[in-house]
Formats: structure tokens, C-alpha cells, sequence
């Protein structure tokens, strides 16, 4: 069973491998839901979601993504996507991310030695 799975995972591993190599991101992996999900799509995600802190097999990846990407197929279904106070989280969420994309902490710490220093 253990090598069974081993298998699994390295022809998928490969497989994306092989996708990617071929410079097709846009390559079709999966449908889910309706909604095709390309290569690059789903291996961005796995390489941003990699913590040396846990450690999660493709596999298991693979079983994640597709519950997340089936809830946000019900989601958008239901319509969720579009209520009032789900537009204010997002945006909320989109004010705390871009503070942190667009401080750069090297520039920061330089500036403030800059003005201590003097």
C-alpha cells in the first residue's frame, strides 16, 4: 500500500513536472467544479503554502486544494461572493496585505537607522 501510494505521488509529481518543463502553465490539470484549474495555478499555490514547520504530501495537497476550490465553487454558486459584509472582509483583507506587500522591511529598518543617527 505504502509503495502503492509512493507511485501515486511520483507520477503526479512528475507529471506536473513534465507540464511545466514545456513552459505550458496554462495547461489544463483538473476540473473542479466545473472550472478548470491549470498546472501553474495549482503548483503557485502548493510552492506558497510550503512550511518547513509542516510538512504536507502532495497528495494530501491535492486532497485540500480541491475541497478549497469546491467550497469556493459553492460559495460563488450561493452567491456569498457578492454580499455586503463579504465585500468589506475582502477589502479589509486586501488593505492588511497590501500594508505588508508594500513596506519593505529592509527600507524601513534603513530609514530608521537613517533618522536615529542623526
Amino acid at each position: 500500500m505504502r509503495q502503492k501510494t509512493i507511485l501515486i505521488h511520483t507520477l503526479f509529481i512528475l507529471s506536473l513536472s513534465a507540464g511545466l518543463s514545456q513552459g505550458a502553465d496554462e495547461k489544463i490539470l483538473m476540473t473542479v467544479a466545473g472550472m478548470d484549474v491549470e498546472a501553474g495555478e495549482f503548483v503557485r499555490m502548493f510552492n506558497k503554502s510550503l512550511d518547513p514547520a509542516y510538512r504536507i504530501e502532495t497528495g494530501e495537497y491535492l486532497q485540500q486544494f480541491i475541497a478549497f476550490k469546491l467550497k469556493v465553487a459553492d460559495a460563488m454558486e450561493h452567491g456569498y461572493d457578492t454580499t455586503i459584509a463579504f465585500r468589506e472582509e475582502l477589502s479589509g483583507y486586501r488593505q492588511q496585505l497590501a500594508q505588508t506587500w508594500l513596506i519593505d522591511p529592509d527600507i524601513k529598518e534603513k530609514t530608521l537607522k537613517k533618522a536615529y543617527h542623526r
